[in-house]
C-alpha cells in the first residue's frame, strides 16, 4: 500500500539568500547611494518600484525603501511613501509623523552612511525580512532591521508596529559573516 505523503524534505530547490544581485549597480537618491539591479527596480523615478519576488528583489526593495522613506524630501514623500509602504497602522502613524518634518536637502555626504551590503534572515515568497548593514563616516557599523511583503505585485516595506519599543537600527562591532552579502566593492 503506498502513501500519499513522504517523510522526506520537498525537493524543491531553496532560494539563494546570498548571491550579489545580478547586474548589481548604484543609484543615487537625496544624496545616498543605493544598490539596484536586474531584480529591481524596474522604475526608479520618484518611487523606485518594479522588484522581483526573489530574495534579491526583496533586499534591493528593503534597502532602497528604508533609504528613499527616511530621506524624501517634503515634495515626494507621500508619493513614496504610497508606492512603497504596505498600507496599515503602522503606515498611518508614520504618515502623521512625517507630515510634521520638514526635509529640503540632500544628505550631507560627510555625514550620511554608505550601504555596504545585507542579510536575508528570513525569505519566504510572501514576506523577508532583511538587516542592512551601513558604515558611517566616523567608520561605526549599524545594522538596520527591514521587513517588506510581497503586495500587488511587489514587495512594499511594512513598517514595525507603533507600539513597538524594539529599536530597528542597532549599532554592530564587525560586518556580520553569517549569510552576509557584500555590496560596497561594487560601486
Amino acid at each position: 500500500m503506498s502513501g500519499c505523503g513522504s517523510d522526506s524534505e520537498s525537493s524543491a530547490p531553496q532560494p539563494d539568500l546570498t548571491s550579489v544581485p545580478a547586474g548589481l549597480h548604484w543609484n543615487s537618491f537625496q544624496g545616498i547611494a543605493i544598490p539596484a539591479g536586474e531584480d529591481g527596480p524596474a522604475t526608479n523615478g520618484v518611487a523606485a518600484t518594479g522588484y522581483r519576488q526573489t530574495p534579491q528583489g526583496a533586499a534591493l526593495a528593503a534597502i532602497a525603501h528604508t533609504v528613499r522613506l527616511s530621506t524624501a524630501d517634503n515634495t515626494t514623500w507621500a508619493h513614496i511613501t504610497n508606492a512603497e509602504v504596505a498600507p496599515g497602522p503602522a503606515r498611518d502613524a508614520w504618515t502623521l509623523a512625517r507630515a510634521r518634518v520638514k526635509i529640503a536637502q540632500p544628505a550631507d555626504p560627510a555625514t550620511a552612511p554608505r550601504i555596504l551590503g545585507y542579510q536575508i534572515t528570513s525569505y519566504q515568497p510572501e514576506r523577508a525580512t532583511v538587516n542592512a548593514v551601513s558604515v558611517y563616516p566616523d567608520t561605526s557599523l549599524a545594522a538596520t532591521a527591514i521587513a517588506v511583503v510581497w503586495q500587488r505585485g511587489d514587495w512594499r516595506l511594512e513598517l514595525p508596529d507603533p507600539a513597538s519599543t524594539t529599536p530597528t537600527v542597532s549599532a554592530i562591532g564587525s560586518v556580520p559573516t553569517d549569510g552576509f552579502v557584500r555590496l560596497e566593492g561594487t560601486r
